[in-house]
């Protein structure tokens, strides 16, 4: 009976040992994961910060292609606002500004910047990011779908000033509003002068360079 008893005992330390060495074993994988992640999530977030910059760089000047400088504002602007960069041509001359603007689409977030001139007239829209449906809300980022709103002010319709995508009302919608706070934002010159800035415009008056700064954190 006692040898029994001495037996269970010695199986229960046993046991208890092979828990503690699993436990140990466990807790040290979990740890080197961890560590693994951290550093490929390190290497990961710098490449994807970079890949942004270069993006935004080149949405720049894709919008600002006679830019030749540009500077951020310091002035805070209200969501879905994230920053505005403004864009000079030759001896500081003002081309406009570009507005980065981040809004919930029908899945994630679209990331996307909006150039407009210094009357608040857009001159062209340039989606970053965006994971919309495929052939549904992808087609937002379409440049042919995009040019609806070139030469267009702030107060603007779906499907009376921009058409929307067939099956993508929320996708043309969310972007549609981003542009209209973009355009709205209170950085564009008063309405009383827009007519003479955009007479002077089509005419031709206007300075630019070329693009050869690029955008740095």
């Amino acid at each position: 009976m006692e040898n029994s008893i001495n037996n269970k005992n010695n199986a229960n330390k046993d046991n208890y040992k092979i828990y503690v060495k699993t436990a140990v074993v466990l807790a040290l994988i979990a740890s080197m994961t961890a560590l693994m992640l951290a550093v490929v999530n390190g290497f990961t977030s710098e490449r994807i910060k970079e890949n942004f910059r270069l993006e935004t760089n080149n949405a720049i000047s894709e919008l600002f292609a006679d830019g030749k400088t540009f500077e951020k504002l310091d002035t805070e602007f209200k969501l879905p606002i994230t920053e505005v960069w403004s864009v000079g041509g030759h001896e500081g001359h003002n081309l406009g500004y570009c507005l980065f603007v981040e809004v919930k689409g029908f899945k994630e977030e679209i990331v996307f910047v909006v150039g407009a001139d210094t009357t608040g007239r857009c001159i062209g829209v340039k989606v970053l990011t965006s994971a919309e449906t495929a052939g549904l809300g992808s087609l937002i980022i379409e440049s042919d779908y995009l040019s609806q709103y070139i030469g267009k002010y702030k107060d603007l319709t779906l499907n009376n000033d921009i058409d929307a995508v067939t099956g993508a009302t929320i996708s043309s919608r969310a972007l549609l509003e981003g542009v209209n706070a973009a355009l709205a934002a209170d950085i564009f010159e008063p309405a009383t002068t827009r007519e003479e800035t955009t007479a002077a415009q089509e005419a031709g008056d206007t300075e630019g360079g070329i693009f050869d700064e690029q955008v740095t954190d």
